[in-house]
């Protein structure tokens, strides 16, 4: 059973981001984060996450985020599931994260694009 302790401010911090500075989302990253983007995948360091992801928003045109879908689990990771709109396409998210100090840190980013 999936159940999630985030308030309403602590989940729209990401989202926040996404929606109007997607390149800030580097802020969030821990020490080391599963990527896994359409043009780009791996386990890279907060550093070389940050400007992969960077690459890749500045690609797109971010247009708007929407939020979809929240969970988490007794060992404290929560999940982000959304839909990322840009200029020519759109895209699915999948967003795995850990409160610290009631800061979302992401140990895990995907972004899949919607058929």
């Amino acid at each position: 059973m999936f159940y999630s302790t985030l308030t309403w401010s602590q989940n729209a911090t990401i989202a926040k981001t996404i929606q109007e500075n997607a390149s800030e989302i580097g802020n969030y990253f821990d020490t080391s984060v599963d990527l896994d983007l359409p043009d780009s995948e791996g386990v890279f360091n907060k550093k070389q996450a940050t400007l992969v992801i960077k690459e890749f928003f500045t690609k797109i045109d971010v247009i708007t985020y929407e939020f979809k879908h929240q969970g988490g689990g007794r060992s404290k990771s929560y999940f982000e599931i959304g839909q990322l709109k840009s200029a020519k396409q759109n895209y699915r998210t999948y967003i795995l994260y850990n409160l610290i100090e009631d800061k979302p840190i992401i140990i895990e980013f995907r972004i899949d694009l919607e058929e």
